[in-house]
């Protein structure tokens, strides 16, 4: 069972990391976009 709980918590950060970069890119894009 830990190990489960292990795995899908390292899921859960690389799914978080993702949606952070995605948003950073979107924030830049916007800001590009307004220049």
């Amino acid at each position: 069972m830990e190990k489960e709980i292990r795995e899908l918590t390292k899921q859960r950060d690389l799914a978080q990391s993702r949606i952070e970069d995605l948003l950073r890119m979107i924030g830049q894009d916007q800001d590009s976009g307004q220049s």
